[in-house]
């Protein structure tokens, strides 16, 4: 990938990578600076580990969220619309019944991070927040379009595991995202949580969001949220239960791309 350009900085708790065409070099510094002010917007907006953050303040003032600013209310709608097309299995709301945005609010500095190299007139390019990656709509094949997954075996205890590798290019997905409690523990919750609930899912969808509240839905819904994925028949996953077997989705295995030991290298989805 020698004709792109690189950064990277730590926001939101984890680390964003930044890839896009070396052709816009000349532009990089107000780039960056702009893609990192976009993430502080979220961060200093939604944080629920922030005291600082609009939302913590929000919370202290003990104003009800129905009051709360126009963009809180649209994250609310966001989330009530997931949460409806995943029976449940994605929600905002604790099981203490306190409103939580974290499980839309990287995905959408992802997403708008995306809409506005777009706008620059970016085409080849990453945006990966903490393994969930969207593509520019111009990612060649073995370009940035090979992307990992390490099974969660590997991540759990060291050893050595082939990864899956897809290949996004020529499809009509962009984004991927993973969630899962191998790396960061049981952190996710939802009504609909199930005793059969895998370990980690990875979802390849059009968009960003889809993929993220998906992959959570997924993996605290059990065979009950994979039932209602397959049936709304848009976007893939793959998905490893305590067990370690593996399920994907039917039109996955046309995205499965071959590993290479040297080049194209790829990246990895987490």
């Amino acid at each position: 990938m020698n004709d792109f350009l690189h950064f990277d900085f730590d926001t939101m708790g984890t680390t964003a990578i930044i890839t896009m065409e070396a052709n816009h070099d000349w532009r990089v510094k107000s780039l960056t600076d702009k893609v990192e002010d976009i993430c502080s917007y979220f961060d200093q907006r939604y944080s629920t580990y922030r005291e600082d953050s609009v939302l913590s303040l929000l919370r202290k003032g003990q104003s009800h969220p129905a009051t709360w600013p126009a963009d809180f209310q649209q994250l609310i709608a966001a989330g009530d619309k997931y949460e409806a097309a995943t029976g449940g299995h994605f929600t905002l709301t604790r099981p203490t019944g306190e409103w939580d945005p974290t499980g839309l609010v990287k995905a959408q500095a992802i997403d708008s991070v995306a809409i506005f190299l777009e706008a620059q007139g970016i085409r080849r390019f990453s945006v990966n927040i903490g393994g969930d990656i969207v593509l520019g709509p111009e990612v060649l094949p073995s370009d940035l379009s090979r992307i990992a997954i390490t099974p969660p075996v590997a991540l759990r205890d060291g050893v050595q595991a082939p990864a899956l590798v897809l290949d996004l290019a020529s499809s009509q997905y962009t984004a991927i995202a993973t969630s899962g409690t191998t790396e960061r523990g049981d952190h996710i919750w939802s009504p609909g949580s199930s005793d059969d609930a895998p370990i980690q899912a990875t979802v390849v969808a059009s968009d960003i969001v889809t993929a993220d509240t998906w992959a959570t839905a997924l993996v605290a819904g059990g065979q009950d949220a994979l039932d209602r994925f397959l049936a709304a028949g848009e976007d893939e996953a793959v998905i490893f239960s305590s067990r370690t077997q593996m399920v994907i989705t039917p039109g996955l295995s046309a995205l499965l791309a071959t590993p290479h030991e040297h080049e194209p290298r790829f990246q990895q989805a987490s």
